[in-house]
């Protein structure tokens, strides 16, 4: 079956081509292979009406009358199909319900998570993704992957079903999808990502929240990111509905709930944002309940509304905790400020390795290891100066008193000079920013 030889001495047959099939034996033609019904397709050699499956997009019972899917359902082709007659037809269903797109057969030792993941798909030990299967079923699995099984075996080890020297061991307890030995193959319930398969095509899918489809689809086409569509069963991009002014969300999200304000904005999710005023900033990611505008940290400012984050101040300059966080105070006489500094290397560095291992890890692409370095509003503006150091971020929170032996004698100093030699400082004093003379500045006694 499945097959015809239209020459004598023919040392094989000739299978029947796809969708098609052929239920007869000793077939002398290809008129023998019967063309599947309209809009059905079948792998070469069906030997059954039952192998031709309707294609993607259209559904039907029994697969033997395919009709177009309305718009706003969806059906797609599945591998689980080409078992049909070899496994229950309630069994693929009850597996199509769950969500496995298909059983792959692993090499020895792996877990069915690398299994699925090396092919695009994903597995998972969720209740109905990964189900019990029966000994004979085991078999079937086994044979479809190439391997007969010449003794069965019952285990609960977290690994079935597998295979090991020509015994296939079916399941008596619950399977796991990262259980792996080193001398087994599993064979692994595999599910797409992007959607979940939920019945045999014996009847089109309805398409879930957060996605439309058109007629005929073989899939739901996603909403946009920056929308959200509440409906089941949407038929086109019109249900997918823009998030309120100055919110933003995910792709294929399914509620008003899923907008968050833009950074620079504040709001509840999914109700009206607000923007952040001057000295504040708001850059809390997307998934939080309510994005909120926080003021700036000491030594860091915003001079502008809407900001996603504060600007460090620049050498010579602070911010103490108390003053306005719209700007950043000069340093008077006798002090200092380095703007963003660098501090505290080992204390840093115990944490990842020395200076060359996070300068290499840090080259290598893992910069959030600089964000670690810093409070989160300041990720951005310290990190090329953090990876630049290799050590733990500050902030110039305060202006710093020149110590003994040096002197600042300007305001808006970066740094204190020192002492010329034949002198040295005795007194600590701090001028006001009007005080401008270099001389006031100049603090020191003669021997």
């Amino acid at each position: 079956a499945g097959s015809y030889s239209n020459q004598a001495g023919a040392s094989s047959c000739t299978v029947c081509p796809p969708s098609t099939y052929s239920n007869a034996t000793g077939s002398t033609s290809q008129t023998s292979c019967i063309v599947c019904p309209q809009h059905a397709e079948s792998p070469p050699g069906s030997t059954k009406i039952t192998d031709c499956t309707c294609m993607p997009g259209f559904a039907g019972a029994n697969n033997t009358v395919c009709s177009l899917c309305a718009a706003g359902t969806f059906s797609t082709n599945n591998p689980l199909f080409g078992m049909t007659g070899t496994i229950a037809d309630s069994t693929l269903q009850a597996w199509a319900s769950s969500g496995v797109f298909e059983w792959i057969l692993g090499s020895n030792g792996q877990s069915c998570d690398a299994v699925c993941t090396n092919t695009g798909l994903t597995c998972s030990t969720s209740s109905g993704l990964f189900p019990t299967v029966s000994q004979a079923d085991t078999r079937a699995l086994f044979a479809k992957s190439g391997y007969g099984c010449e003794s069965m075996g019952e285990n609960s080890g977290g690994y079935e079903p597998m295979y090991y020297s020509g015994t296939c061991y079916y399941q008596s307890g619950t399977s796991s999808c990262s259980a792996s030995q080193s001398q087994f193959k599993r064979v692994c319930p595999c599910s797409k990502v992007s959607f979940t398969r939920t019945a045999l095509p014996f009847e089109c899918q309805t398409c879930h929240a957060g996605t439309y489809s058109d007629s005929g689809a073989s899939q739901c086409t996603i909403c946009p990111a920056n929308t959200y569509n509440s409906f089941a069963g949407s038929s086109s991009e019109a249900a997918c509905i823009a998030c309120p002014a100055h919110a933003e969300s995910s792709a294929e999200s399914s509620n008003i709930t899923d907008c968050i304000c833009m950074p620079g904005f504040e709001g509840v999710n999914g109700g009206e944002c607000s923007i952040c005023e001057v000295g504040k900033f708001s850059n809390s990611s997307i998934g939080t309940t309510f994005r909120q505008c926080k003021s700036c940290a000491p030594g860091t400012f915003s001079n502008i509304s809407g900001a996603s984050a504060c600007a460090v101040c620049e050498a010579g300059k602070a911010r103490p905790v108390n003053a306005s966080a719209t700007e950043c105070l000069i340093c008077g006489l006798g002090t200092f400020s380095v703007g963003l500094g660098c501090e505290d290397k080992e204390r840093f560095n115990s944490n990842y390795g020395g200076c060359s291992s996070v300068a290499a890890r840090v080259a290598g692409g893992e910069t959030w290891i600089c964000d670690n370095a810093v409070d989160n509003q300041m990720h951005i503006m310290a990190r090329e100066a953090c990876c630049a150091c290799g050590t733990r971020t500050t902030l110039p929170a305060e202006c710093k008193t020149c110590v003994v032996g040096t002197y600042a004698n300007h305001s808006g100093a970066s740094a204190c000079a020192t002492c010329l030699p034949g002198t040295h400082k005795t007194l600590l004093i701090t001028w006001e920013i009007a005080n401008t003379s270099d001389d006031i500045g100049r603090n020191f006694s003669s021997n």
